[in-house]
């Protein structure tokens, strides 16, 4: 992190004696580590919870693709057999319409439908 070395801790510890004196410089070191260690837990902390929070959108976000994939699947496997019937519909209509001698069908049909026969 700190590129400290020996030398440069002696000199700030020597100093550091000079100008707090020898019975308020242990106190003053304690509390310095302590204040460090809370500044580099709060760090770790916030990066902790910093990743956490990428690695959730990141789940978030493929789940809702999965969840759109699925959809579509599930969309192409309803529309195609409807889609099928239709044209067969459509087909055995055209088939129906196009037969020589349907009329009498047709109109047996309609017949049908509005409750009168012949």
């Amino acid at each position: 992190m700190f590129d400290i070395g020996f030398w440069e801790l002696f000199l700030v510890a020597v100093i550091g004696l000079i100008v707090l004196g020898p019975e308020r410089l242990p106190h003053t070191v304690r509390m310095a580590g302590a204040w460090i260690g809370r500044i580099r837990r709060s760090i770790l902390d916030a990066q902790y919870e910093i990743t956490r929070q990428l690695e959730l959108e990141e789940l978030k976000q493929r789940l809702l693709k999965i969840e759109q994939e699925k959809d579509h699947e599930n969309n192409e496997t309803i529309i195609h057999p409807v889609n099928d019937e239709e044209k067969n519909l459509d087909d055995n209509t055209n088939n129906v319409l196009h037969e020589p001698n349907n009329d009498s069908r047709i109109d047996d049909l309609n017949n049908e439908r509005s409750g009168t026969s012949r």
